[in-house]
């Protein structure tokens, strides 16, 4: 069984302290293993240059997708079990682009590839790219775009979780390194 997107509304019970899930709903899908057609690479697998230069290209088309707000692209390059839609990922783009207070660039840094992680919604080659910001208004990123290998030269997103260190909180909160770290491990 694959999990796919999760649904929910929360609401906050001020007096108990809690936050309360409702509405919870997620997608899944049955598959038999022998016709699945995500196989797993051996576990020594090595991306070839070319591998990563393919990865490398498609993230980066990914990333000036959302610099430009292009949210069709987006939610095309995305898995399809995200279910992803162009609104969604026009909202996406905005909300990444809401601390910029000038023009730049997103670039993308390949961080390493993993073979057949367990958390994942397949088995196979995955890459990990950090996204750069280059952007005025953008103090930092954390996080990262991780990308499925379909095939030779066909890749997918298959989670996008970065967040934007405004330079306008450090400026205002004088936020220190230790707290930086923590706000990007959380």
């Amino acid at each position: 069984m694959r999990f796919g997107r999760f649904f929910f509304n929360n609401e906050i019970d001020v007096e108990r302290g809690v936050t309360i899930i409702k509405d919870f709903r997620q997608a899944f899908s049955c598959f038999d293993p022998a016709t699945d057609p995500y196989k797993p690479v051996p576990a020594d697998w090595k991306a070839s240059a070319a591998d990563t230069a393919a990865a490398t290209q498609y993230v980066t088309r990914f990333l000036g997708n959302l610099d430009t707000g292009n949210g069709r692209a987006l939610a095309a390059m995305m898995d399809p079990q995200l279910e992803a839609t162009t609104e969604e990922m026009t909202q996406f783009s905005r909300e990444a682009k809401m601390h910029q207070t000038g023009t730049g660039s997103f670039t993308a840094r390949l961080d390493g590839w993993v073979n057949n992680p367990p958390d994942a919604s397949y088995p196979g080659a995955y890459a990990l790219f950090s996204v750069i910001s280059s952007h005025p208004g953008i103090a930092g990123t954390c996080g990262g775009v991780l990308v499925y290998r379909v095939g030779d030269s066909k890749y997918q997103i298959a989670q996008y979780d970065v967040r934007y260190v405004s330079q306008k909180l450090i400026d205002e909160e004088g936020m220190s390194d230790e707290e930086l770290d923590r706000l990007c491990r959380r």
